[in-house]
């Protein structure tokens, strides 16, 4: 807020004030210099006066003493800084001196009988010097002269003049102190008493300007009761009778603003005095370009200015003006307005001028352009063009009209359109059709209809809602199109495009299409599924995509082929599958053209079935090979097996029929050995028989809960016996008291553990250990055998389980190598009991088997 009253009442002050307090400070100043200067004269003249006053006496009585003692004291205390006396103006006596003085300084010039000057010594020093003449100013030391002096003479006295300005000084100093705290306490208390006293006039200025803009809704505090406040309390009261009478300026000049209309008031001499910006922006003028402006020079220029005279005149005369008018913009156009006139007067009835509101045309006399030049190409239009009201009876139709149905314009006016109908739409149909467009949407759609002559055609139809002032729905505008013959064209086209397709997709071939570029443009399900997609992934990939890159020359050498040839023979490939592996296939392609432009059409057949059959008839081919060779080996094997023990029983049974005088012990030993071949070639048979039913799924096994701790100690026990006959310690311990219960066929489990145990103590050397552990975590039990006989070579362990393999390496020289067949029979016991059976072996430290079993659960009581 600006205090500019403020501020000029605090200059006026401060500038008064200030002069006054001036001049009272240097009247004070210049009253006491005068007196200070009068009074060091008068100090001065009366000094010199006393001096020589008192001289008369002192020398008259010769007290040349106490004449120099009284002038010493003078000089002490009355800042005199030198007393002369002369003779005559050459003759000098100095009676005190209290600074140096030169012969320049010494010497008389003035020989009245007073004076006073100020007088700059040799030295640079300021006195002020004052003379005075006595009748006998001296008398000589009559003691010590003899001649008589002049009875005239002068005395000159020297007094400080430095001291007395010092002092001025020092009143200056004093006085302007004095003088400038008066100033400053006398401005704060006189700012404080004008604040005090105008604060309401600034908010009484700023209310003063809003009611200027308009605002008479502004309130001036009250917060004093003298006559400011006074002041404020009727300028609100002034304002309140205002706002109760008067339509504020900003609530006028925000309609005029917020006209879309131009405004322009004229006043009644024709100069244009107002503007609004709606006029401004369509004429594209400054306001102050039309200001003061006739009117006619927003006129057309073939537009007469009488026309408008006359126009004018009818105005004032409180004729209200309505018409069409043209206005001319600043770069020349002319803009066609719909103009209104009214008169403005004032609270006497006084013309004060003329409103001219004016609504742009332009857009309305384009309208009404375009609908001519439509209403001429409907009339001209080939399709038929037919308006309804709300109800559907026809209104108007161009003439295609009766060339589409038969009827003339004149028997289709006012009837329903839909008497066309032939029947040949259900009444679902009609009804949607009808709840569309009456909801404002509009339809589009075919239409069987029914021409006079009663035969059927189709057409193309469009129903458009056309909408009144209200926005209510108030005609139908139909636009049809005979599109019968394209009809009958597009489902023999259909037709056969759909039979192409069929095959197309249907044929278990893959077939393709490619542009030159190698893109995929078409295929169908059986070329997708080739490739492990689908068709909609395949489509836009290309054919170099699908291709490993060996193929890349050989697809090259193809398509030069083809652009030359037309086609390309067949042959064979690899396409990529979707993961990854090769898919082997057989192509055949033909160049044809479509659309002016020129495509590959591809045949091409997976041949992975035909490449699988050659395989397999090549691995049935190796299988077959293999199993020779197998069939070889197994009956080489059997009849090594069966040959041996065989041959051993003929030669002892040989030997015993010729050794008639044998001993009964030799006959016993070679019977106990004929019958220990005998159960080797049985238990050779057995395990055939076993192999056998086993691969047949005919071997049974009776599963019941069976103490495994029985059966292991009887296997233990067996296999003690036979182990002591090699000197080999055979130890059973077990982690966990029984008793530890299986589901198995005990039968089974005794084989398996005597398979198991017999290996180990036929694989470990005499003197060797084999110990025998059982234990059980709660839900398995474990045996573990473990020898430290001769092992098994790391490279034949994964073949350990395999029928007929056997281990040679290292093995001949300890016992005769097995049939191969003890380990898969054990594996197989074990594997249908829900088991495994592991084998982990160091050559020449030891082998460890260990087999585990799930245990028997019991099953809880209902």
């Amino acid at each position: 807020m600006k205090h500019s009253l403020l501020y000029k009442l605090m200059a006026l002050f401060f500038v008064v004030f200030f002069c006054a307090v001036g001049g009272l400070t240097y009247f004070a100043y210049t009253s006491s210099r005068d007196a200070m200067l009068q009074e060091f004269k008068i100090r001065g003249r009366s000094l010199a006066k006393a001096i020589a006053s008192e001289s008369r006496t002192y020398y008259r009585n010769r007290d040349v003493e106490g004449f120099t003692t009284l002038l010493q004291s003078l000089g002490e205390t009355e800042d005199v800084l030198a007393i002369l006396t002369y003779r005559s103006p050459k003759t000098l006596w100095i009676e005190f001196a209290g600074i140096e003085l030169t012969a320049e300084d010494l010497s008389l010039n003035e020989t009245t009988d007073t004076w006073q000057q100020d007088t700059v010594l040799a030295k640079g020093h300021i006195v002020s010097e004052f003379g005075n003449a006595v009748a006998d100013p001296a008398k000589a030391n009559l003691a010590d002269r003899q001649e008589a002096v002049s009875p005239d003479g002068w005395i000159r006295v020297f007094l400080d003049r430095q001291a007395l300005e010092r002092r001025l000084d020092t009143l200056v100093i004093r006085t302007l102190l004095i003088s400038g705290l008066t100033v400053m306490l006398g401005g704060t208390l006189f700012t404080w008493l004008l604040r005090q006293s105008l604060h309401v006039i600034g908010p009484l200025t700023a209310a003063t300007k809003k009611v200027a803009q308009g605002d008479l809704r502004i309130i001036v505090p009250v917060s004093s009761h003298d006559e400011l406040g006074e002041l404020a309390q009727g300028f609100n009261s002034m304002t309140e009778q205002l706002l109760a009478t008067t339509v504020s300026k900003n609530y006028v000049d925000n309609i005029i603003r917020s006209m879309i209309d131009t405004l322009i008031v004229v006043s009644p001499d024709g100069a244009i005095a107002s503007v609004n910006r709606a006029a401004l922006a369509l004429l594209g003028y400054e306001e102050h370009e039309l200001l003061g402006q006739h009117i006619t020079v927003l006129l057309p220029q073939h537009e007469p200015a009488s026309s408008e005279a006359s126009r004018e005149d009818l105005v004032l005369q409180n004729v209200i003006g309505q018409g069409e008018t043209t206005y001319r913009t600043k770069d020349g156009r002319a803009i066609p307005m719909l103009l209104s006139e009214a008169v403005m007067r004032d609270e006497d009835g006084r013309i004060t001028g003329v409103a001219r509101v004016a609504k742009d045309m332009t857009e309305h006399k384009q309208t009404e352009e375009q609908l001519r030049l439509r209403g001429a190409a409907l009339e001209s239009a080939a399709n038929t063009v037919v308006i309804t009201d709300r109800r559907g009876r026809i209104t108007w139709a161009n003439p295609s009209f009766a060339a589409l149905t038969g009827y003339s314009l004149e028997e289709a006016i006012g009837q329903d359109l839909r008497s066309l109908k032939a029947g040949q739409h259900n009444q679902a149909f009609d009804q949607n059709l009808w709840d569309t467009i009456v909801s404002g949407n509009v339809w589009q759609g075919e239409v069987i209809n029914r021409k006079k002559d009663g035969s059927l055609y189709t057409e193309e139809e469009t129903i458009t809602p056309v909408y009144d002032q209200n926005r209510e729905i108030s005609h139908f505008i139909s636009i049809k199109q005979d599109v019968t013959e394209r009809k009958q064209a597009e489902k023999a086209l259909i037709a056969s495009r759909e039979y192409n397709r069929t095959l197309f997709d249907l044929s278990p071939i893959g077939l393709a299409l490619f542009d030159v570029d190698g893109s995929i443009v078409d295929c169908n399900e059986a070329y997708a599924e080739m490739v492990g997609r689908l068709r909609s992934e395949v489509l836009g990939m290309t054919y170099w995509e699908l291709t490993p890159k060996t193929y890349d020359e050989q697809a090259r050498k193809i398509m030069d082929t083809i652009m030359k040839t037309g086609y390309f023979e067949h042959y064979e490939k690899h396409y990529i599958h979707r993961d990854g592996h090769l898919v082997p296939v057989r192509l055949f392609g033909n160049l044809i053209e479509r659309d002016n432009d020129l495509y590959i059409f591809c045949s091409v057949e997976d041949i992975t079935e035909r490449r699988k059959g050659e395989e397999a008839l090549k691995a049935a081919h190796q299988k077959l090979t293999e199993l020779n060779e197998t069939r070889s080996e197994f009956l080489a094997n059997i009849s090594h097996e069966l040959r041996t023990p065989l041959t051993v029983i003929r030669g002892e049974a040989e030997v015993t029929i010729r050794g008639k005088d044998k001993p009964i012990v030799e006959y016993k030993t070679t019977l106990e050995r004929i019958v220990h071949l005998t159960n080797q070639v049985n238990q050779l048979v057995g395990d055939l028989l076993f192999i056998s039913r086993s691969e047949s799924g005919t071997i049974e096994i009776d599963k019941q809960p069976t103490p495994l701790p029985e059966i292991l100690l009887e296997m233990y026990q067996e296999a003690r016996v036979l182990a002591e006959k090699k000197h080999i310690a055979v130890t059973l311990t077990s982690r966990n008291a029984p008793p530890i219960i299986v589901n198995g066929d005990s039968q089974r489990l005794r084989q398996l553990f005597m398979i198991i145990i017999t290996n180990a103590i036929n694989y470990t050397k005499p003197e060797g250990a084999i110990t025998v552990n059982l234990d059980s975590d709660g839900t398995s039990t474990r045996i573990t055998v473990a020898d430290n006989g001769i092992g098994i070579p790391e490279e034949d362990l994964p073949h350990v389980f395999q029928r007929f393999y056997r281990v040679k390496q290292r093995r001949q020289d300890l016992v005769r190598s097995g049939s191969g067949l003890g380990l898969p029979i054990a594996k197989w016991i074990a594997e249908a009991h829900n088991g495994t059976v592991s084998i982990a072996s160091v050559l020449n430290r030891g082998t460890t088997v260990t087999i585990e079993l799930p245990l028997h659960k019991p099953r809880s009581p209902r």
